[in-house]
């Protein structure tokens, strides 16, 4: 088989896998046979097919979800929602300046008192006198 038909049948045989496990959920959505879509839940399924190697078909679906249901194995909770990643802390954007660099204490620090004096008597010199200001001020 080439590659590419190769490719065909794996993209066919999981769309008709999707096609399989939304007309499972769809039966399940509520009442008595509710299935709660948890990463446990399809686990459990899923480990039992490879187990007893059966065929992912909506009967073997059904057979095993009742199977585990009533052995009360299958999660009836929903998982829990993602909780959100911190905030990041906020990094101040510099818009640009005449001297081509963002001033920070540790630029500041790094700069030899020569680059200083350039800065400061070049025609930008007022504009980079009030940014250091500013950065040395800040806490």
């Amino acid at each position: 088989m080439t590659k590419e038909k190769q490719q065909q049948e794996e993209e066919r045989q999981r769309a008709i896998e999707l096609t399989i496990v939304y007309q499972f959920l769809t039966e399940h959505l509520d009442g008595d046979d509710r299935y709660v879509p948890t990463k446990q839940n399809g686990r459990l399924i899923a480990d039992y097919l490879r187990s007893h190697n059966l065929g992912f078909t909506l009967e073997n679906l059904n057979a095993i979800f009742f199977l585990l249901k009533q052995e009360g194995r299958l999660s009836t909770t929903p998982d829990p929602e993602p909780v959100p990643p911190e905030d990041k802390p906020k990094v101040e954007v510099v818009p640009s300046t005449p001297w081509g660099f963002s001033i920070s204490k540790q630029v500041l620090r790094k700069m030899s008192s020569e680059e200083l004096k350039q800065h400061y008597k070049a025609r930008y010199g007022q504009q980079f006198r009030d940014a250091v200001t500013a950065v040395a001020n800040q806490k």
